[in-house]
């Protein structure tokens, strides 16, 4: 049974009876606050630690469309370039430039400065890349192992 204090006035005193109850109530519930947002603090973090995990912190996705109607994925991951090219994908590792950031294996060259980008393979040079911002989002998300992603509002 739960007593509540109860307070009573004396001469020069206050009498405060039940108070041991009551203060190990209070005391068992703050115990289990404390307990309880120190787990999910642990719980949040690791969550947080696990969505990052094996994320480059430099990573950026792109979807270059070219001026012919070629398009590409490119991912840069540190000092490598993913491209994923309608006939397969390939990783270039990261050369010197005098402008922008170029990748090539000696037989492919991706180079790419700000949203543009030029593709060099097998002779063919795909020139006036463009970024499509909106696909290289989904695209990102896809790359990062989002299957679902919502976005509006539900009809009705």
């Amino acid at each position: 049974m739960i007593s509540f204090p109860t307070i009573s006035k004396g001469k020069n005193t206050l009498n405060i009876s039940g108070s041991l109850n009551f203060t190990l109530i209070v005391l068992g519930c703050a115990l289990a606050l404390t307990v309880g947002c120190r787990q999910g603090g642990d719980q949040a973090a690791a969550i947080d630690k696990s969505i990052t995990v094996g994320r480059h912190p430099r990573t950026q996705t792109y979807v270059y469309e070219c001026n012919d109607g070629y398009g590409f994925v490119a991912r840069i991951e540190g000092e490598n370039a993913w491209l994923f090219l309608p006939n397969g994908t390939i990783s270039l590792p990261h050369v010197r430039s005098g402008s922008g950031a170029r990748y090539s294996d000696g037989s492919i060259t991706f180079w790419s400065k700000g949203e543009a980008a030029l593709l060099e393979t097998d002779g063919n040079s795909r020139r006036n890349c463009r970024n499509n911002r909106r696909k290289a989002i989904w695209e990102d998300a896809k790359l990062n192992g989002i299957d679902f992603r919502a976005v509006g509002n539900e009809p009705g």
